[in-house]
């Protein structure tokens, strides 16, 4: 699916493969325009997640990521998804880990570091 050029996923693929759809950015840190909610549901920003891991592990780090947001006023969020396994959910390679990185905006630090993996 295609949504002003830019692909879409298939829920589809996502039905009954074990995996959720984990948004990287999550919809709710974008909801201020329609525009910009929209953008969260692009194929570059969701990735198959198990539902463990998009439920509990990366909403662990999205709620992290949000407190220190609030406590540095302004922060630079780096997602990198890596270590792909060899399975697929339609045509989607499965990560094995997902990584966040926070820093101050403010004076450059790195105020937060994980790594997700599934």
């Amino acid at each position: 699916m295609a949504e002003h050029g830019y692909s879409l996923p298939n829920h589809r693929d996502y039905t009954n493969s074990g995996y959720d759809r984990g948004h990287m950015a999550p919809n709710a840190d974008f909801n201020d325009t329609y525009e910009n909610a929209l953008m969260t549901f692009y194929i570059a920003n969701i990735w198959p997640q198990t539902p463990n891991v998009n439920r509990v592990e990366w909403l662990k780090t999205e709620n992290e990521t949000r407190r220190l947001a609030s406590r540095h006023l302004q922060v630079r969020v780096i997602i990198i998804v890596d270590e792909f396994s060899s399975g697929k959910v339609g045509n989607i390679s499965i990560p094995s880990c997902f990584k966040r990185r926070v820093y101050d905006l403010n004076s450059g630090d790195l105020i937060y570091e994980i790594d997700v993996y599934q």
